[in-house]
């Protein structure tokens, strides 16, 4: 004859449904919110499309986990501040507590920090290399316009004033940085990010299109690079979201019925 514990066996599966299901719905929910931001930024210039991956907790479960897919996106035709970067390379900007802030986001605007007029990025100064007398400083410095009128970006990436002339003043050279794996960089908003526990720091930051630099991405003047996020992907990523919805609905809740009601049966 079979015996039961009645006060443990059919709580626990129950439980455990109950726990597996639940589980399957918060991640799906993680899921969603990460391929709506995705869908929302589809136009926004810089952006890169996050990604959850699953990996296993110290329960024995699996919880989901944020990256960026650090694919290019393309180029196009941006204003006189505007620059983008083809390959891994990411701009340097300096927060108001100067940390450093990494983005792809290239569009350039004058900023008064300091009762002074910076070159910045989302309101945060961009760093780059002073140009003296034809060469460039190896020093890593805010981009300083205050007494630099007509600010803009030339087509091989160069800070310079009085764009629309005939001979532009070259002012600095941008800053670049790489990291190993920029896939695991810390996000600090939809354009920007720092840098992370994995990633560790930059292991190079230099001009921008340097000649005799390691870094091998290139930037372009005057140029925007689109988001990365592909529409039809998307699409794909929203069908299989509802299908795992479904399956949850279908399977883990009903199963989670019959447990219940197998339960009582047995308790009375």
């Amino acid at each position: 004859m079979n015996s039961y514990n009645t006060s443990t066996m059919p709580m626990a599966t129950f439980s455990s449904m109950l726990a597996q299901s639940s589980q399957s719905l918060v991640m799906a929910q993680q899921q969603i919110d990460i391929l709506q931001r995705n869908a929302s930024n589809m136009s926004t210039s810089g952006f890169k499309e996050m990604i959850t991956t699953m990996i296993p907790d110290k329960s024995g479960g699996v919880m989901a986990a944020v990256k960026l897919n650090f694919g290019q996106g393309d180029l196009g035709a941006g204003a006189v501040n505007d620059a983008a970067i083809k390959g891994n390379a990411l701009f340097v900007t300096q927060s108001s507590t100067n940390e450093r802030i990494f983005t792809r986001a290239g569009e350039f605007s004058a900023i008064q920090q300091d009762n002074r007029v910076f070159y910045g990025i989302r309101g945060r100064k961009a760093l780059g290399f002073k140009i003296v007398n034809g060469t460039v400083s190896e020093s890593l410095v805010p981009l300083d316009i205050t007494d630099s009128p007509n600010v803009g970006i030339l087509e091989d990436g160069t800070v310079v004033s009085n764009i629309n002339s005939d001979t532009p003043t070259p002012l600095y050279q941008l800053a670049v940085a790489e990291f190993h794996n920029p896939e695991q960089l810390d996000i600090e908003d939809i354009l920007s990010y720092r840098a992370s526990r994995i990633t560790g720091e930059p292991y190079k930051i230099e001009a921008a299109n340097n000649p005799n630099g390691s870094i091998t991405s290139t930037v372009f003047g005057q140029q925007r690079e689109l988001s990365n996020v592909n529409p039809a992907a998307l699409n794909i990523e929203m069908v299989n979201i509802n299908r795992l919805l479904t399956m949850v609905q279908n399977t883990g809740f009903k199963a989670i019925d019959t447990a219940y009601k197998e339960a009582m049966k047995i308790l009375g």
